[in-house]
């Protein structure tokens, strides 16, 4: 099997699965019990919190667990909305449905949310950005790495901006995409709140995180116990955490030369289906993370390659995995570029730390290959 939707979700590596079993046996106490055992289980959610502070430049106490991305996304928005009449959110139309669902519901709410432009590569307009940022703007919210473009944004220029404009609007970034992957230090950069993901970094599902800065003032969406300095109440899932913590300890040891070889991955695999296929074009511009690739191939469907490749036991995807159920809901390259003769034959491939050259000549043969079988039927060769 070769498998490229890693930016849907990863295969689990060893060490975390390990980690996970072993704490499930060993670690099984409530943190929050005031036995020995719950303490020192507690003294062990503490060493992973540390482990996530110190990853991203933070304080332990700036971290908080939540079930993942999705959940830490709708804690950061509707977290830091106090009030929702006169007042204004700045936003992409082009990021995840986990920002794009909570924007819809701020709507239905009465909050003024404002798209920022982006180009076709899917970079926001700085320009566009201060232009629109008032007085009443209350929140920012933008995505680090798209999850189906790979587009990168310049996270600390876009707070400063944004700050420089307006010092009492909060700032959210979804680095789901990124962390782990690309290097992030909170202390160079004005952000508010950020959220992560486990799945994403070969780390188990169901466990992800949120950063908050000192002083930020987010409110509770969630009520109950008192867990997560009363954030995010519920008992604390230590052998999720743990291994999120074991995914994280491998990332941070191998990111830089992981970032170079997944580069190069994608670097000849762009080159090989450019020398392979006409009227082909890459979507993923040059400043993006290299984990993903998205390409739109003229005269195909997107779909109907994907299937095609599953006969071999290749597995890519059209678009982000949250939206694919959604048949309202179209693939980024559609909104970016009405050239339906490309953007309906859009794929995407992600790369994680399993993928290796031999995947990627095999991948490489077969959409050459059913390119031209699906081409075949389209054009009518």
């Amino acid at each position: 099997m070769i498998y490229l939707d890693n930016a849907a979700t990863t295969r689990i590596g060893k060490n975390s699965l390990k980690r996970f079993i072993d704490s499930n046996e060993r670690y099984y106490g409530n943190p929050s019990s005031l036995h020995s055992y719950g303490y020192e289980c507690e003294k062990i959610l503490k060493e992973c919190r540390k482990t996530f502070g110190e990853f991203i430049g933070a304080s332990p106490d700036e971290v908080y667990f939540t079930s993942g991305g999705t959940e830490s996304n709708n804690m950061a928005i509707f977290g830091s909305i106090k009030k929702y009449e006169c007042v204004e959110v700045l936003y992409s139309d082009i990021d995840h449905p986990s920002i794009i669902g909570p924007v819809e519901e701020l709507k239905k709410r009465g909050v003024d949310a404002i798209p920022v432009v982006t180009d076709n590569t899917g970079s926001l307009n700085l320009v566009d950005l201060e232009t629109k940022l008032t007085d009443r703007t209350v929140l920012c919210i933008f995505t680090h790495v798209n999850s189906e473009l790979g587009t990168l944004q310049d996270m600390e220029k876009i707070c400063s901006i944004i700050k420089n404009c307006n010092k009492s609007a909060r700032i959210h970034f979804d680095c789901v995409q990124s962390f782990g992957k690309i290097n992030i230090d909170v202390s160079r950069c004005k952000v508010d709140t950020l959220s992560f993901s486990g799945h994403k970094i070969h780390g188990p599902k169901g466990i992800g995180g949120i950063y908050v800065r000192k002083g930020s003032g987010l409110k509770p969406i969630v009520f109950g116990g008192g867990q997560e300095s009363g954030l995010r109440p519920g008992t604390e899932p230590l052998p999720l955490i743990e291994s999120f913590a074991e995914a994280l300890i491998l990332r941070s040891e191998t990111m830089d030369a992981e970032y170079g070889r997944i580069k190069n991955l994608r670097n000849k695999l762009i080159e090989g289906l450019k020398n392979s296929i006409e009227d082909i074009r890459i979507n993923s511009a040059e400043k993006c993370s290299p984990y993903i690739l998205n390409v739109s191939i003229k005269d195909i469907k997107g779909e109907v390659l994907l299937h095609y490749l599953e006969r071999d036991k290749i597995f890519i995807s059209t678009g982000s995995a949250c939206s694919s159920k959604d048949k309202t809901v179209d693939n980024v390259v559609s909104r970016l570029d009405r050239d339906t003769a490309y953007s309906d034959g859009t794929i995407r491939m992600s790369f994680g730390m399993f993928n290796d050259e031999t995947e990627n000549t095999f991948v490489l043969e077969k959409i050459t290959e059913y390119v031209n079988e699906i081409r075949k039927i389209t054009r009518g060769i």
